[in-house]
């Protein structure tokens, strides 16, 4: 991917697309960019072989892969994550497959995503479905990724903020993108 979306890794962002919109490709390429200057943690249960390294993913100085296979051992993740940051030494979590784990969370982990920037804690969840995302988690989101998504119950959770935006995502192409809200330069 040549350019990538302007996200703070400090807030909490979102990818959402279908299987084989490039989210996971971006996400990888978010990381990478961003281990360079603080710690990132990639929570992604649908690794090869928990808790080995999750597919395409290479630990680097600055970016440790998680592969749990659980819905708790996902927030127990999350929650080292939280433990590990500070303002003085910050740490963004990319939570690949997000809707696995983030659909019914538990108050601790809903601690850590509306308390976490006050530790340096940044979050992008990805996933296929953000319908399927508690709406308590979604709401915190402050910038949106949105790939290419074709389910109803989906678009009608990006209508509800342009229906614009809604009515151009299932016409996306692999790897294509757009950013809500919208930023200009």
């Amino acid at each position: 991917m040549s350019r990538l979306p302007r996200l703070d890794p400090a807030a909490r962002s979102a990818i959402w697309g279908v299987s084989g919109s490039g989210k996971s490709t971006l996400a990888r390429e978010i990381a990478r960019n961003w281990a360079q200057t603080r710690a990132v943690v990639v929570v992604d249960p649908t690794g090869p072989d928990a808790p080995a390294l999750p597919k395409g993913w290479t630990a680097t100085p600055g970016l440790t892969p998680l592969s749990p296979a659980t819905p708790d051992e996902c927030s127990a993740a999350l929650l080292s994550a939280y433990l590990m940051s500070s303002t003085q030494t910050p740490v963004t979590v990319i939570a690949d497959e997000a809707p696995h784990y983030l659909a019914k969370p538990s108050d601790a982990v809903l601690k850590v995503i509306y308390q976490g920037r006050h530790r340096g804690l940044g979050l992008i969840m990805a996933g296929q479905r953000p319908s399927a995302v508690a709406p308590a988690v979604r709401s915190q989101v402050t910038k949106t990724i949105y790939m290419r998504l074709t389910d109803r119950a989906d678009l009608n959770i990006v209508a509800a903020s342009s229906r614009e935006l809604a009515a151009a995502l299932p016409k996306l192409n692999v790897g294509q993108w757009q950013e809500w809200p919208v930023q200009f330069d």
